[in-house]
């Protein structure tokens, strides 16, 4: 990964975050948090705030740190507990990341869309398109499916791709098959990231989780 001069396009350092993904979409990129520190993906032999076990495809960790804007070095947050994100990050299926106040969400089609609230670690797995698929549960909030073999069949590829969250107004907008999820929750006043109630509007009608 490289850090460019938006004037000249040089570059003074390196970000050393090693090879993290590849299988032919665009490398997931980094976000922006709520103080201002840019994020990515770090494969690691010492995270801190994904979880301690080592991802498909390496055999090291790949943690969510922030780069130094001046060295590009890992600069680790650290909350004193791992936010044991599930699914954890995979070499061919990491996430694609937004903000939303204190929340960090990433997103992937695969795998779903996951919540961290950055303070604390707090950890929610917001959606997943199939409940049962690839040989394991994906307890999401929110489910599209149950099985792959409800999936509809249909041609919009672009739609569904490596799309960020959008979150406006205590909504979060999710592409993906069939159209965008916008999915709210029931409780505007609720901080906590565990234990929310959500409505999901999607193609016919609404159903409530």
């Amino acid at each position: 990964m490289f850090a460019l001069d938006t004037l000249t396009l040089d570059t003074s350092f390196l970000i050393p975050n090693g090879p993290i993904e590849g299988v032919g979409f665009p490398l997931a990129g980094v976000g922006v948090t709520h103080t201002d520190q840019v994020v990515t993906w770090f494969r690691t032999r010492y995270p801190t705030l994904t979880h301690d076990n080592p991802a498909f495809g390496t055999d090291w960790p790949i943690d969510i740190a922030a780069i130094d804007p001046e060295t590009g070095n890992r600069v680790v947050i650290d909350n004193g507990q791992f936010s044991n994100m599930f699914p954890g990050p995979e070499t061919d299926n990491l996430y694609i990341f937004s903000t939303a106040g204190e929340y960090l969400w990433y997103r992937q089609p695969f795998r779903g869309t996951q919540v961290i609230h950055l303070p604390t670690s707090a950890h929610t797995l917001v959606m997943s398109r199939v409940r049962h698929e690839d040989g394991g549960n994906f307890d999401a909030d929110v489910a599209l499916y149950d099985t792959g073999a409800q999936l509809p069949k249909n041609a919009l590829r672009p739609v569904e791709g490596k799309g960020c969250v959008v979150v406006i107004d205590g909504m979060a907008l999710i592409p993906d098959v069939g159209g965008i999820l916008a999915v709210e929750k029931k409780c505007p006043h609720t901080r906590s990231v565990f234990n929310l109630n959500y409505l999901l509007y999607f193609e016919k009608g609404i159903e409530n989780k």
